[in-house]
């Protein structure tokens, strides 16, 4: 008999710096919802494909010119 498959999502608790550690490692990535804020895939440009990019691209975008979901991967994390 087979085991059954592992999770695609693991929720875990840790401290601030293991999740910068965690962060530095390229390790953590973002979906952020940029419908009503404009300056997210300003942002995106900025960064570069290689941390940033759409979901929606193409004919297929579902949004038309208005931007969608992006992908994102911090290279740091700050928190105020």
């Amino acid at each position: 008999m087979s085991s059954p498959p592992s999770p695609l999502l693991e929720l875990r608790t840790g401290t601030l710096a293991h999740l910068r550690r965690f962060a530095d490692g390229q390790y953590l990535y973002a979906i952020l919802d940029a419908y009503d804020n404009p300056s997210v895939p300003e942002k995106m440009k900025e960064i570069g494909k290689d941390r940033g990019v759409c979901l929606f691209t193409g004919s297929l975008n579902p949004f038309g010119k208005r931007p969608g979901a992006y992908l994102f991967s911090p290279r740091r994390l700050w928190m105020c």
